[in-house]
């Protein structure tokens, strides 16, 4: 790329289709025109309209005749090509004809199937270009699956077309195949006609081709599009009309031609053949420069962006890609996305800072100082002046764009501190008193009462938060970071009696951030929903170093967030339910026998004690017993919490006192022993009950020895109860409630989901910590082999023990020694007992990802934290006992934590409808089936050499029945691993 001096930026300009988006489109009638629909409405339309839908039935006909029964692995036989197919385009084009498609125009030579197999068309600007394939004798086409089956399916099935299964992970792979195949086997098949640009445009410029024409390798055809017409109702982009009214008025006017215009065929060179990215961009420049139209490096997903900053109320939204583009060099530390240190934050802050000073400096010389490229790479790019020669004109290019297009100042130059504005609140878009008081720094600041006696505090946060401005100014930032208008910008501004001060010509950022939140909360969120929506778009994690979380208003506060919780790994993950995706079910329409089993229940709940006396009990059966209080919840759940009751059938149950080795649960002969409380929230804390002074200090010192503060919980929270999924559904993860489960959890957790999903999937939650961090783009999806489109998801975690536990004698010994890395691995494993050969496919995928994962490691002599030392597998895995032994048992090394953990049998069965009803409450036909034998779904799986984590502990958890409902949270119970934190030494099982 070539780089210029500073003596070269003055003479870069603005690309002339920055500001013409090509994803907006809006029709332009005027009052003649007008007339001509009206009248055309009356007399024409009608006649338009009958023969529209007849010849649409016919083709309809024709296309399901010729296309029942058909193998797409094979060309049409000679009836269907000779008879059946002229019929079709017959039809299809008098449907059009009728329509008002009156003239189809070619120009140039069509290349026969030897010379270009493929023939790529530009611009793709509507629906109606589908008329291009009646007229070029039905070519081939890549669809989706689901759209061949739809009812107009055979439009699509005509055209021999190579389908997509997005369900298949392999489909890419298959795609390319098959196109390679068929441009191998001409003339046997048609030409494949493809639309690289992958949507629809205004066509006013030809954005970014997609890879898959190009990937071959093959020779193709360019194919340029142009439509005639009087009014445009042929552009149909995601930002104009919708369809009917395009087809209404496209029926209204007296006619609509097509010109198409075949270019020399392209035959690409070794360079392009190598480089599909290349060839796509060569062949782009060819058909721009043919149908003299600009280009841009706008993309699909570029369309997908800009369409989600104007849902979101983005001032700048138009803009949004190349204000992506331009915070890259703006903020150029090293620094992987998504995952950003305090630092990071620090480093951002002070680029906005020195930003704002020299764009205000900047304004107040105003009259002076021209603002020209080479003063804005000063202000913006190299703020201490010394403008290197390594900046590239690219950069200086995006700048300058970007600042074309913000309002002009008294000198008709534009405002920059409107571009200070905008990254502020971009860049702290979870954040908007910091991004309102960093904005507020590119404003001259008016002096005060407190600032000219020297009272406004050395505090850099007191600096910042009693800066003032005037009441002009403050309304300037209001409408470039927010959709409000001026007058509703000065109705926030503060009267004399507001601000006490008797001044109402000064305002702060602390007042106007909160007369902001309160009386248009949803603007102010508006940036940080943008952000969640673009992350869960990229399935990347919620939390990037631009969205810190803090409800201080200070800017130093940003530097100093910590979290002293406790360190765990969560899962969560759900099953396949249909019926889950977008009910709006109200909490009171229920079945008459859910209401009677729901009547009962609360009924019984009435009677029960309070919940501190519940929890009580589970103490008291915990230390009796010397169990836990997930095992004493389960046995006074089941009998009405009857404490004696409980008691006397866990006694007489032989088989819960039978085949414990691990030591963890057994019978008291006498005095009441002492016991680790796993289950309580402090687990610094060791809970005893023995009144012996040294019991107690061998326990505690043994809790020292083996610091258990690593927990990992998995749960499918699945909700199946259509009646309840109003109150349920916000558990689940699918697309529609992942935004309520990083509102729950995106201040104590960082949330890893993949970017391409079906309706529901799996995710990782990560708790924050200064003793635990994520590994940067180590999260990982991999497709598995499945027809339920199941992913696996693996995330390296490092545990820094001494910062984790600070205050533990133990964490000496991890002096000089590094962080451990833990590999997790999660999936949700193909369902039901037939795809049992399916499953253990996936099982021994991801056991060999596993291995691989370690095997460096383990062929290292020095234990770096470059590498995972242990690996955990989690989830629901649907798998049976069976199926592993058939797959010859777990792997060497690898060990299943309930089995390790003394097997107990009250903590064995993780999907147990004796002791969960949710699908008998759901499911009428199955509400006496209340005695179901058990299944071990959810299972946690331990890889480990050298030193890492020892599992010491296993137990269920969601055994609470949701408040005054007869429902669990799920109809699986969570599985809740502890493990040690094993000092700098082998492990072995």
């Amino acid at each position: 790329m070539e780089k210029l001096d500073i003596i070269s930026f003055d003479h870069i300009s603005a690309d002339p289709t920055f500001s013409k988006n090509p994803f907006v489109h809006s029709i332009h009638i005027s009052r003649l025109r007008r007339i001509q629909l009206y009248l055309f409405a009356v007399f024409v339309f009608p006649l338009r309209l009958f023969f529209v839908l007849l010849f649409f039935f016919l083709t309809l006909l024709v296309g399901e005749i010729a296309t029942r029964g058909v193998d797409y692995s094979k060309p049409f036989c000679h009836l269907r090509q000779r008879f059946l197919l002229p019929i079709f385009i017959f039809c299809g084009r008098a449907l059009f004809f009728s329509g008002g498609f009156i003239w189809i125009g070619q120009y140039g030579r069509r290349a026969s199937c030897f010379e270009a197999p493929i023939l790529v068309l530009a611009p793709h600007s509507s629906f109606y270009d589908a008329l291009v394939f009646l007229a070029l004798g039905m070519p081939s086409v890549v669809g989706k699956v689901e759209t061949a089956a739809s009812p107009i399916g055979s439009f699509i099935k005509m055209t021999q077309p190579i389908l997509v299964n997005r369900e298949d992970p392999t489909s890419r792979q298959n795609t390319l195949a098959e196109i390679k195949r068929r441009t191998q086997s001409v003339p046997e098949w048609p030409q494949i006609l493809i639309f690289p640009e992958g949507t629809c445009t205004n066509r006013s410029c030809l954005i970014n081709y997609k890879q898959g024409a190009f990937t071959v390798g093959c020779p193709v055809q360019p194919v340029i599009l142009r439509w005639g017409y009087g009014i445009d109702s042929i552009t149909w982009t995601w930002d104009g009309p919708g369809v009917l009214e395009l087809l209404f008025l496209t029926a209204l006017q007296p006619y609509t031609t097509l010109e198409i215009e075949f270019l020399p065929v392209y035959t690409p060179n070794e360079a392009e053949k190598d480089d599909p990215q290349l060839y796509a961009k060569n062949v782009r420049a060819v058909m721009a420069k043919a149908a003299n139209l600009p280009t841009t490096e706008l993309s699909f997903d570029d369309c997908h962006r800009i369409r989600k900053a104007v849902q979101f109320n983005i001032p700048m939204a138009c803009h949004i890609n190349e204000y992506g583009r331009l915070t890259k060099y703006l903020f150029r530390e090293p620094r992987p996305e998504g995952h950003f240190s305090s630092a990071n934050v620090s480093h951002v802050s002070d680029r906005i800072l020195s930003m704002a000073n020299a764009a205000r400096e900047w304004y107040s010389a105003l009259n002076c100082e021209p603002l020209k490229p080479s003063k804005l790479a000063q202000i913006f790019l190299y703020p201490s002046g010394e403008i290197s020669s390594d900046v590239l004109v690219t950069q200086v290019a995006v700048l300058k764009k970007v600042v074309d297009t913000l309002p002009k100042s008294p000198n008709g130059q534009p405002d920059i501190r409107i571009l200070v504005v905008h990254l502020s609140f971009l860049m702290f878009s979870s954040s908007p008193s910091v991004a309102m008081q960093l904005a507020f720094q590119a404003f001259e600041e008016i002096p005060t009462e407190e600032s000219i006696n020297g009272n406004s505090g050395d505090d850099a946060t007191e600096t910042f938060t009693s800066r003032v401005i005037s009441p002009a100014d403050a309304v300037r930032i209001l409408t470039a970071a927010y959709h409000i208008s001026p007058g509703d910008a000065a109705a926030l501004l503060p009267s004399s009696t507001v601000m006490g001060t008797g001044d109402s010509e000064t305002i702060t950022p602390t007042y106007l951030a909160q007369a902001l939140s309160k009386h248009h909360p949803k603007l102010v969120a508006s940036y940080e929903d943008y952000k969640s929506e673009l992350n869960r778009l990229r399935g990347q994690p919620d939390r990037c170093f631009s969205e810190v979380s803090s409800s201080s208003n200070s800017i130093c506060s940003l530097y100093s967030l910590e979290n002293n919780e406790e360190i765990s790994t969560v899962q969560l993950g759900r099953k396949r339910d249909a019926s889950n995706a977008s009910s709006t079910d109200s909490f009171e329409e229920k079945n008459p026998l859910e209401n009677d089993l729901r009547k009962r229940q609360m009924d019984e709940e009435a009677n029960l004690p309070k919940s501190e006396e519940c929890l009580h009990r589970c103490e008291t059966f915990a230390s009796i017993t010397n169990t836990n209080n997930a095992l004493a919840m389960m046995f006074l759940q089941n009998r009405d919490w009857d404490l004696q009751l409980a008691l006397s059938d866990y006694y007489g149950n032989v088989d819960l006192t039978q085949g414990n080795e691990s030591g963890q649960q057994g019978q008291l002969s006498g005095a009441t022993g002492s016991f680790i409380d796993l289950t309580s929230d402090n687990e610094d804390v060791v809970m005893v009950s023995s009144q012996d002074e040294e019991t107690e200090k061998k326990f505690a010192t043994t809790d020292h020895q083996h610091a258990h503060l690593f927990r990992l919980l998995s749960w499918n929270i699945d909700g199946l109860s259509r009646p309840s999924r109003a109150f349920r559904t916000p558990e689940e993860v699918v697309p529609e409630t992942l935004a309520s489960i990083k509102e729950k959890l995106g201040d104590l957790y960082e949330v890893f989901y993949p970017s391409y999903h079906i309706d529901y999937f799996t995710i990782i939650c990560v708790l924050r910590h200064p003793g635990l961090s994520t590994v940067s783009d180590s999260f990982k999806v991999t497709e598995l082999k499945s027809v339920m489109g199941r992913q696996l998801l693996n995330l390296d975690v490092e545990i820094d023990v001494p910062k984790l536990l600070p205050t533990n004698p133990c964490s000496s010994c991890w002096n000089g020694h590094p962080a451990i890395r833990v590999r997790i691995f999660t999936s949700h494993l193909e369902s039901c007992f037939d795809f049992a050969d399916i499953r253990k496919e996936q099982l021994s995928q991801t056991w060999n990802a596993m291995q691989t994962a370690l095997r460096a490691n383990s062929s290292s002599s020095s234990n770096s934290s470059g590498t995972p030392v242990c690996a955990i597998f989690c989830g629901d895995l649907n798998v049976r006992d069976k199926e592993i032994k058939d797959l010859g048992g777990l792997p060497s090394g690898m060990v299943d934590v309930w089995e390790v953990c003394g097997a107990r049998p009250e903590a064995r069965f993780t999907w147990d409808r004796s002791r969960n009803p949710n699908l008998s409450l759901d499911n009428q036909e199955q509400v006496n089936t209340n005695r179901f034998r058990g299944h071990r779904f959810d299972r946690m799986m331990l890889l480990g050499r050298g030193r890492g984590l020892r599992p010491i502990d296993f137990e269920l958890r969601g055994l609470e029945r949701v408040p005054l409902r007869s429902h669990f949270p799920s109809d699986h119970w969570a599985i809740l691993g502890h493990f040690d934190l094993e000092a700098p030494s082998s492990l072995s099982y």
